[in-house]
């Protein structure tokens, strides 16, 4: 944990302070734990690495689920969390940065913490080549292969969770008029399929683990809404043939309409066993991580600048459209995820020394001329 961080203060349902040990007393009773963030909230990850820790030192069998990775990349969280493969290819096979893009800096602690400890990471979400595709054609189009992701099936969802989710539409539509309705539809359907599939992937994890206490890491819309992951896991653990779920939510930094810590009201009747608690603290943001100002092209085992950026201290020192980076500060690179990896080490101001290959075609005098730049990160 960095310097100055401090847990913050955990409130029960009531809005009532609790204990740090109260508070972890009660989580450890839940089988579910469902941990909403704002992703780009350096804080709540912090957050839910502290209540991996703490459960963890308490002797809490724990996996990991996370909304960030896609369910078929489940192989390559399992070879991480094995040490079979290092972080920077756990992110280039997941295709974490055209997945999930949020920086892996946020995200890396939980990572490690899960691997230096054997802690199964789970794969949650649906890929969003079903979502695309179902979204638009709508779930009469369900196929064969779209049942590993919703095993206990894929309903419409009721008229609560569209009414629900209209508010939402509105902060996120670029359209109106004649398409809109259509566009409403198919907005609707793709965060119940979100909600359905990770419910699902968790229901079924608790199922085929029974030892085990599951942790959701997952945006806090999928988790302080009843209707969303809770009631959906709740229903799916019941068609298994178990007893009521015991699911605990815990909600981070917002408030609640009625003034009090948290962000909605609180579970119904839908999750008879459960519990929510929020947390209140300061607002923490990630450093800045230093930019070359390109874009780049990344296949096979080269990363090349495909163009510069309006604002491209790459550009300034001399690199063009066309080389291919060999090292950034003496580490190769060739992938876009190397390329992130070693400049999140430096901050804007920083100077790094860049080696790239430079093409024919009036660019060099020769075939394939090796450069090397000092970039100016901005």
């Amino acid at each position: 944990m960095p310097e100055g961080y401090a847990f913050p203060q955990p409130l029960d349902g009531r809005a009532r302070p609790l204990s740090r040990d109260t508070f972890f007393a009660r989580l450890a009773r839940f089988r579910a734990i469902l941990i909403g963030e704002r992703h780009d909230r350096l804080d709540h990850h912090f957050n839910q690495l502290e209540v991996l820790c703490e459960l963890h030192a308490r002797g809490v069998s724990l996996a990991v689920g996370f909304e960030a990775f896609h369910q078929p990349f489940q192989p390559d969280l399992d070879a991480y969390v094995a040490g079979e493969i290092d972080l920077a290819q756990l992110l280039e096979r997941t295709e974490y940065y055209t997945r999930w893009r949020f920086d892996h800096r946020l995200y890396t602690p939980l990572f490690r913490f899960a691997r230096a400890n054997r802690l199964p990471m789970v794969a949650l979400n649906v890929p969003r080549e079903v979502t695309r595709r179902l979204g638009d054609a709508g779930f009469g189009a369900v196929g064969k292969a779209d049942s590993a992701f919703f095993p206990h099936g894929l309903r419409e969802p009721p008229d609560t969770y569209r009414e629900r989710n209209r508010t939402i539409f509105s902060q996120h539509r670029t359209s109106g008029g004649a398409t809109e309705p259509a566009a409403f539809d198919r907005f609707v359907r793709v965060q119940w399929m979100w909600d359905e599939a990770m419910a699902q992937r968790s229901a079924t994890f608790l199922h085929t683990h029974p030892s085990r206490t599951l942790v959701v890491i997952a945006g806090s819309g999928h988790i302080a809404y009843a209707d969303a992951i809770p009631e959906r896991m709740a229903a799916a653990w019941s068609s298994l043939g178990h007893r009521p779920l015991g699911v605990a939510r815990v909600l981070q930094g917002a408030r609640r309409h009625d003034g009090h810590g948290g962000i909605v009201a609180t579970h119904n009747a839908a999750v008879p066993v459960a519990h929510d608690i929020w947390l209140t603290g300061p607002a923490m943001a990630l450093p800045p991580m230093g930019r070359l100002g390109v874009f780049l092209d990344s296949g096979g085992t080269d990363v090349s600048v495909s163009s510069l950026a309006a604002e491209s201290s790459a550009g300034d020192a001399g690199i063009k459209p066309g080389d291919r980076l060999v090292s950034i500060a003496g580490t190769g690179v060739k992938s876009f995820t190397e390329v992130k990896l070693v400049l999140a080490k430096y901050r804007p101001g920083d100077t790094v020394s860049i080696d790239v290959i430079r093409p024919a075609g009036g660019h060099g005098p020769a075939p394939r001329t090796p450069l090397t730049f000092d970039v100016r990160l901005h």
